[in-house]
């Protein structure tokens, strides 16, 4: 089995455990990887649709691991016990907050009183968008940010974003996240100065030059002006973020 380079670093971004929990496991090619590579004694692949479900299943029963993989159908973390780490990408941030606060997805539904992150020792979180309210909420929710790695795949960047229960923590020294910076790009990974978390950098502070060049060009509403300035704040950012990666690379 070959997997994606992002569904690579999420393995590798696992770390040995008895359980791990893939939310929205799609193939469950995940939950099979850490069984086969003995980061986890059993995994449990949920999934709030039937027919990815049904694909999992047949790909955990050829690979003869149905006596280690369980499939869940499940909204988010609802209908399953807490495992000592749980897995989570392919989401929007907000979605995967709501996951991990135990609300029922697409509805306005209240968070489930009797479910807690209090027993689960490991977070391993892939957002496709917003990884500053993942990151908030984790932070706030008891957990420590250990680590951050971030991937090119098919020309898409994507960030794995590693978690740990503080409760369980007892040496581990780490800077927390406190500015906007650290919530919207990503402490650890600022600290890392990968190379491609600085492609991304890059990246985007051009993306973000090109478009103020054409707002300055062609439009003059108020709108564009507050969307000018906030552009402009996010320049600054990514600047001094490459600044701090050249001056400490050097």
């Amino acid at each position: 089995m070959v997997l994606s380079d992002r569904l690579e670093k999420i393995v590798e971004a696992v770390p040995e455990c008895k359980c791990a929990a893939d939310i929205g496991c799609d193939h469950g090619y995940v939950s099979i990887e850490l069984i086969k590579r003995n980061k986890a004694l059993n995994a449990i692949a949920a999934d709030v649709n039937a027919g990815p479900l049904s694909t999992a299943e047949k790909n955990i029963r050829a690979e003869g691991l149905s006596d280690r993989i369980k499939t869940v159908l499940s909204d988010g973390l609802l209908n399953i016990e807490v495992p000592d780490c749980i897995i989570i990408s392919g989401m929007g941030g907000r979605l995967m907050r709501d996951i991990l606060s135990f609300t029922p997805t697409g509805s306005g539904n209240a968070a489930s009183a009797d479910k807690s992150l209090s027993s689960c020792r490991y977070l391993v979180l892939s957002p496709q968008s917003e990884p500053d309210i993942v990151r908030r909420f984790v932070t706030e929710a008891g957990f420590a940010i250990t680590d951050e790695t971030m991937v090119k795949d098919s020309g898409k960047f994507y960030v794995v974003v590693n978690c740990e229960n503080r409760s369980f923590i007892t040496e581990k020294k780490l800077t927390e996240y406190e500015s906007r910076e650290d919530f919207l790009y990503g402490r650890r990974l600022i600290e890392k100065r990968d190379g491609i978390f600085k492609e991304y950098i890059i990246r985007e502070l051009e993306k973000k030059r090109v478009i103020i060049s054409e707002i300055e060009k062609n439009n003059n509403s108020k709108k564009a002006l507050n969307e000018l300035s906030a552009l402009r704040k996010s320049v600054t950012e990514l600047e001094n973020i490459l600044n701090v990666f050249e001056t400490q690379k050097g």
